[in-house]
């Protein structure tokens, strides 16, 4: 797995990039190709070259990030509600949130958001040790790949 907050990431990857760590590591688990840090800051910035993030990890375009940087052969990238039931051949993305206006990291809705990626096994945070968004939000919307076969991540009973 790669973390966005391990030494020797990009500064604005350590701070910003959860959501494209959940994309780097889904595509491991998915395929087996495991990435190292250096590979996440590579990715970062032929994505930011490429206009499909910008600086601050804002991803413009999911599905470019997984099929253009990632090379993944996916079918799409759709936002659905926190109620969604995943199908088997769907990965999911969780952006979870924490109410905090006190953090420094709040958004002016007096919350803190932070992506993390759902398995069968439970949840894989960016954040090495674990972020309190995680640990303590609440889902507020997912993130579904749709892949072109059967997800190794998500089995539904």
């Amino acid at each position: 797995m790669v973390y966005q907050d391990k030494y020797g990431t990009v500064r604005e990857v350590k701070k910003w990039g959860c959501y494209m760590a959940d994309y780097i590591n889904a595509h491991t688990l998915q395929t087996g190709i495991q990435y190292s840090q250096l590979d996440l800051n590579e990715f970062y910035y032929k994505a930011l070259d490429a206009g499909i993030i910008e600086p601050n990890c804002f991803i413009n375009s999911a599905y470019h990030f997984c099929t253009k940087i990632l090379r993944w052969n996916i079918s799409d990238i759709k936002k659905v509600s926190n109620r969604y039931m995943p199908a088997k051949n769907e990965i999911v993305i969780l952006l979870m949130r924490r109410l905090d206006p006190d953090s420094p990291e709040a958004e002016p809705d007096g919350y803190v958001y932070h992506f993390v990626l759902k398995t069968s096994a439970g949840i894989i945070d960016p954040i090495e040790t674990g972020s309190l968004t995680a640990a303590h939000g609440e889902v507020h919307t997912m993130r579904i790949i749709v892949l072109r076969e059967k997800s190794k991540l998500w089995r539904t009973v």
